[in-house]
């Protein structure tokens, strides 16, 4: 990956649950996601839709997924590594430049 490519926006927010245009699909629709034509043209916009990410498929965040994991699926956990690991090999520099080491996360729950 291109170390001068912007830090992506999903990155920033840590995951799309926490973007603006999430927030006002729910203000609309009642729902964090889903299709919305006028807002998912933001994530076109915005730049997440290069990497995938949309309202429609919407990007977790990997600390966020280990939480979750951890708290209501333990059995589960390794398929939360399995994710930060991938998502680590796509997107770990990115991360990187936020301070965040996925590396680690991943070593702490192995």
């Amino acid at each position: 990956m291109d170390e001068k490519l912007e830090v992506p926006l999903f990155i920033k927010k840590r995951g799309c649950i926490n973007c603006e245009k999430s927030k006002m699909h729910m203000k609309k629709h009642k729902k964090p996601f889903g299709a919305d034509h006028e807002l998912m043209a933001s994530c076109l916009l915005l730049g997440c839709q290069s990497f995938g990410f949309s309202l429609l498929n919407p990007f977790t965040d990997p600390e966020e997924l280990i939480k979750l994991a951890e708290k209501e699926y333990p059995d589960k956990i390794q398929n939360a590594i399995k994710y930060c690991k991938q998502i680590d090999k796509e997107l770990g520099n990115f991360y990187q430049k936020i301070g965040v080491s996925l590396k680690k996360l991943i070593a702490d729950y192995e």
